[in-house]
């Protein structure tokens, strides 16, 4: 069964990198990327509906090829995944890939990085973050721990992906 894979954690959480080396076999949306080919760089404010509505679109098309999807943006509140979730047509599993990351190794991530979230704006979104459930609409969560052995995570998604087809 076709899955779509929703990141969720604060910026330098690792959401990007955990999607790039853990769901490379689903097709990457990323606002990131969309804010990139729109203005020229991945950090603004600027436009972020029209960010949204192209994400959505590309995220239909990408669902009528059949393929896993995964959406990397922050999806740090119930009413950005729910927005997301209502868009996704009956018959598509979605998992949520909670990063359960300390603060302080968000700030780290984010120094080590070339582009800066202000650090004003990770504290206040870990403040606003409310960790996923069932009851929004997931077939599955997974939480992600900083500590966590790779092994583990691979166990955990093999045994998903595997339940799913």
């Amino acid at each position: 069964m076709q899955t779509i894979y929703i990141m969720v954690g604060v910026p330098g959480a690792g959401k990007t990198t955990f999607a790039k080396k853990y769901l490379s076999h689903a097709v990457y949306l990323g606002t990131d990327n969309i804010r990139k080919e729109l203005y020229g760089r991945e950090l603004t404010l600027r436009g972020r509906k029209r960010v949204r509505r192209i994400l959505y679109d590309r995220m239909k098309e990408a669902l009528s090829t059949g393929n896993d999807i995964v959406i990397d943006c922050t999806n740090i509140t119930r009413r950005r995944r729910k927005a997301l979730l209502d868009k996704l047509p009956s018959g598509i599993r979605a998992a949520a890939i909670y990063l359960d990351t300390p603060l302080m190794t968000a700030l780290k991530n984010n120094r080590r990085r070339k582009r800066h979230v202000p650090m004003i704006g990770i504290c206040m979104m870990y403040q606003t973050l409310s960790e996923p459930s069932e009851t929004e609409g997931f077939a599955k969560i997974y939480k992600i721990h900083g500590d966590m052995e790779e092994k583990h995570i691979m166990k955990q998604l093999y045994r998903y992906r595997k339940e799913t087809y």
